[in-house]
């Protein structure tokens, strides 16, 4: 059998959000600093993201994560982030399912009963600490780039109405929904549902509000749409469903409840180093939990950095070959 490419990679869960982690046989990326690494890729190897996430490989809402080398002299390894569409700079899913990765395929050593690692990230450095116990990994926490609050608003949503919205920063901008203001129910049988209302809801915000990260400039759309609904476990705060690019995330997102954790602090609703747990969309013990670890000022804006914890887990090792006389060696999508 001819190869034009193998490539190694782990496949991996965390909070029910699939995660293709892969450890060999990507190209060498050539860059000053993690995005500069991203746009390379995006460049010279986007058919390699296309193949591992799109079909026959993957499928749409998919999460993927390239181990490269660091930039940065005190990180561990360097992480790009992607999705079936494209990068992202930041994805709490992804390090917790990374962290897991580097630690149980020995690429970090353990050390109990906690192992450090630090992640090289577009988003800035990332440092991660698993619990370690009898050499198996536990739980993964890690504090997640600067969030804020940007403003409580309503926006007018062709097919739908007038909806009330929170928009708030967790390393990506989140528009927070009612579902049942939106009419929608934040469950598995409704994701389709889910999908078409967050889609046009997203649509309305990008085209009705502005946005501008102060110390970011390219972080200038809002990139998803969270329903947040009350929790199935009575013990929780709350259960997510995170909708964009026309796909879902199962998870609580780790992006996500930073920018819930900002927008309650900013209302008085939660205090430094208090907890929330968000559930996942498919099942009420898969978690998220979150605190509020430290005030910051972003800009104009009082913010927080965001402490997120979650377990990550181990599903499959898969061997991915690309042969060159695949027609659809690339990928596709059904739309």
């Amino acid at each position: 059998m001819k190869t034009e490419r193998m490539l190694t990679v782990i496949e991996t869960h965390s909070s029910g959000e699939t995660t293709k982690v892969v450890t060999r046989g990507f190209p060498k990326l050539v860059g000053n600093d993690m995005w500069e690494k991203t746009l390379y890729c995006q460049k010279h190897y986007d058919h390699l993201r296309k193949a591992l996430m799109m079909q026959p490989r993957g499928f749409s809402g998919i999460l993927g994560a390239i181990i490269t080398e660091p930039t940065k002299p005190e990180a561990d390894y360097g992480v790009i982030f992607m999705y079936t569409g494209g990068y992202f700079r930041s994805c709490g899913d992804s390090t917790f399912s990374v962290v897991k990765v580097l630690i149980e395929q020995g690429m970090i050593e353990p050390q109990e009963p906690f192992t450090e690692v630090t992640l090289d990230t577009a988003a800035g450095l990332v440092k991660a600490k698993a619990e370690i116990k009898n050499g198996n990994v536990g739980k993964i926490s890690f504090q997640g780039p600067a969030s804020f609050f940007q403003e409580s608003t309503t926006v007018e949503v062709p097919g739908i109405g007038k909806l009330d919205v929170d928009i708030a920063f967790g390393g990506l901008y989140y528009g927070f929904v009612d579902p049942a203001q939106a009419g929608v129910q934040v469950a598995p049988e409704n994701a389709k549902k889910l999908v078409e209302v967050g889609m046009k809801i997203l649509e309305a915000l990008n085209s009705q509000i502005k946005v501008k990260h102060p110390e970011n400039p390219e972080a200038k759309e809002i990139e998803l749409v969270t329903f947040s609904a009350p929790p199935e476990n009575p013990s929780h705060h709350a259960k997510h469903a995170n909708v964009y690019a026309n796909t879902i995330c199962v998870s609580p997102a780790g992006t996500s409840v930073s920018a819930k954790l900002a927008t309650l602090y900013a209302k008085n609703k939660l205090g430094l180093n208090q907890d929330i747990i968000v559930e996942s969309l498919v099942n009420p013990e898969l978690v998220m939990i979150g605190k509020p670890a430290q005030e910051v000022q972003i800009g104009e804006y009082k913010g927080v950095i965001p402490e997120l914890s979650a377990y990550a887990y181990i599903i499959g090792i898969e061997q991915c070959i690309i042969e060159p006389d695949d027609p659809i060696k690339y990928g596709f999508l059904l739309t």
